[in-house]
């Protein structure tokens, strides 16, 4: 098997339907698979008719929400591909996936690959990111509050340039699986947020690079909730409270409280 998909669904079967189409249409001739690792706890009546509809895709129905990391490392025990590939329900193919599969598998030196990122209206997204230290994460919500930005671009970064990054957001992964017997799988102490980046913290920790690739584009919007107060369109919320406890996480595991030296983006 070449790549196997693990999408995570929580109440989302139409953006599921939608995603499923998108990767069986970019996937070239590559063997794949598609594992759904459902958070959804639904009724076993729900999930015979979900089976039934989804025959070609590999269902896996969790007791419980355990939150990302646990819906993920669920999907990658059962994976058999080269590379698995983790994905957001609602992130859609905009280009053939197989350029970026060899690309992967002929670098040695690389276990993380990161893709273009875009929203609808073809707009780059900030996908490939520095580690923050508490102050560096201070400045980034003060910057998107004063200028009403969701989206902060890191500056002297060419988005048209592949190369090595401090990480990628776990929205859309490409992980050589050979390298997880090394790294071990996401943290799944993180229920949302901050994942992706201590996983990629660790591949470097073990001596793996995380790559930006941007010759493979996919669209992704992000709702971005646990920031969205910030740009005065709600009040503070439990998504912001889950992504501040989930990054002081990463600070006292990684004892990152000051900046030290960039694996990747200068």
């Amino acid at each position: 098997m070449n790549i196997s998909f693990v999408v995570i669904e929580y109440h989302c079967l139409k953006e599921i339907r939608q995603c499923l189409a998108s990767l069986r249409s970019h996937a070239g001739k590559l063997s794949v698979e598609i594992i759904i690792s459902s958070n959804s706890a639904y009724p076993i009546e729900t999930q015979d008719q979900i089976k039934k509809e989804f025959s070609q895709t590999r269902w896996m129905f969790n007791a419980e929400n355990g939150g990302f990391a646990y819906a993920m490392n669920r999907g990658i025990e059962k994976a058999s591909g080269e590379v698995v590939v983790l994905l957001n329900p609602d992130v859609r193919l905009l280009s053939d996936i197989e350029p970026a599969y060899r690309f992967l598998l002929a670098c040695p030196e690389i276990a993380v690959l990161g893709p273009r990122i875009l929203n609808r209206d073809g707009e780059i997204q900030d996908s490939a990111r520095r580690f923050m230290t508490p102050w560096g994460l201070a400045k980034r919500l003060l910057t998107r509050l004063l200028q009403k930005r969701e989206v902060l671009l890191e500056k002297n970064f060419d988005y048209n340039l592949g190369q090595p990054v401090d990480w990628v957001i776990g929205a859309f992964m490409l992980i050589k699986k050979s390298a997880l017997g090394k790294v071990g799988m996401l943290d799944e102490k993180y229920f949302l947020y901050v994942e992706d980046m201590d996983w990629c913290k660790r591949f470097w920790y073990n001596g793996f690079q995380v790559f930006y690739f941007p010759d493979l584009a996919v669209e992704y919007e992000g709702s971005r909730q646990s920031t969205a107060f910030l740009l005065g369109e709600k009040n503070p919320n439990h998504f912001a409270f889950l992504h501040l406890k989930s990054y002081f996480r990463f600070v006292c595991k990684h004892r990152y409280f000051f900046k030290k030296s960039s694996n990747a983006i200068t």
